[in-house]
C-alpha cells in the first residue's frame, strides 16, 4: 500500500492506494494521528484506488477516528471509497466514526458547509512568563465564549502544558484554544521531540509544577502526538 498525505494545509488530504494490509493499517493510522497533530479543519482519506485484504484491516480507520475523538473539531472522512469498502465499513460501523463521501470534491465541499470552531492561538517564548500569559489567554477565551464552569480547569491545564514547554522542550510553544460542539480543547505544540512528561518541582513565578497527574485528573481526554518538527501535547474538557 503506497500512503502520501499533506499535512500543512488548512484540510489535510492522505492518499492511498494499492491492497490495505495488516502493515498498511500502521502506516494509514500514523499517517491520520500526523495529520490531526497538525490540527487542521479536517482529514480527508482519499481512497479512489484502495482496496481490502480484509475486513478486519478497516479497523484502522476506527481507531484513528476514535482517536479523533480527542480532537472534536476535526472530522475524519474517507472520500470516493468502492463499493466493497463503504459496504463493509458501514457492517463494521466504521461509517459511524468517519463521515463517507461520494468523492475527495464531495469532502471538501462538506468540509466547506460546515461550521467552524471558535479559535484562538499565540507563540509563546520558553520563558516562565508564558505560563502566565497562555493563562490569561485561556481565561479571555472562556470569558468571550461564555465557559464560566471550564474556566478555573482550562487555566490550570494549560499552566502544566506550558510549564512542561518551558521547563523541558526549551523551544517556543504554540497554544491553541478552540471550542466546538460542547468541548473545549486545549494544544500545545513546541518543536522538541520528546514525549511529554511530569514537571518537576519549580519556582513560585511558574504558578505551576504539579504536573501531568493533575492535567490527566481533569481533562475528559488528553495525549501528546508527534509532529514533523516536535510534538504537540493536548486536552480537552466539556465546555460550560
Amino acid at each position: 500500500m503506497k500512503c502520501t498525505f499533506d499535512a500543512t494545509s488548512p484540510v489535510a488530504v492522505i492518499t492511498v492506494g494499492g491492497e490495505l494490509d495488516l502493515a498498511g493499517t500502521a502506516i494509514l493510522r500514523a499517517a491520520v494521528l500526523k495529520c490531526l497533530a497538525a490540527q487542521p479543519r479536517a482529514v480527508l482519506i482519499d481512497a479512489e484506488r484502495l482496496t481490502v485484504a480484509a475486513e478486519i484491516h478497516l479497523t484502522a480507520l476506527a481507531a484513528a477516528a476514535r482517536h479523533a475523538a480527542g480532537w472534536p473539531s476535526i472530522p475524519v472522512l474517507l472520500c470516493a471509497p468502492s463499493a466493497a469498502i463503504a459496504a463493509a465499513a458501514h457492517r463494521s460501523g466504521i461509517d459511524r466514526l468517519v463521515i463517507i463521501c461520494a468523492s475527495l470534491a464531495d469532502g471538501h465541499r462538506r468540509v466547506a458547509q460546515r461550521t467552524l470552531p471558535s479559535r484562538v492561538s499565540k507563540t509563546y517564548p520558553p520563558v516562565p512568563g508564558s505560563v502566565v500569559l497562555a493563562r490569561v489567554l485561556v481565561t479571555d477565551a472562556c470569558r468571550t465564549w461564555r465557559l464560566p464552569d471550564t474556566s478555573t480547569p482550562a487555566e490550570i491545564i494549560v499552566a502544566e502544558l506550558m510549564a512542561n514547554v518551558v521547563r523541558h522542550a526549551r523551544t517556543p510553544g504554540h497554544l491553541v484554544v478552540s471550542h466546538f460542539a460542547r468541548v473545549l480543547r486545549l494544544a500545545v505544540s513546541d518543536r522538541s521531540p520528546e514525549p511529554a512528561r511530569l514537571v518537576g518541582r519549580v519556582g513560585p513565578e511558574i504558578l505551576s509544577g504539579r504536573g501531568l497527574l493533575l492535567v490527566d485528573t481533569l481533562a475528559t481526554r488528553w495525549g501528546c502526538t508527534p509532529t514533523a518538527d516536535g510534538k504537540v501535547t493536548w486536552a480537552t474538557l466539556p465546555a460550560r
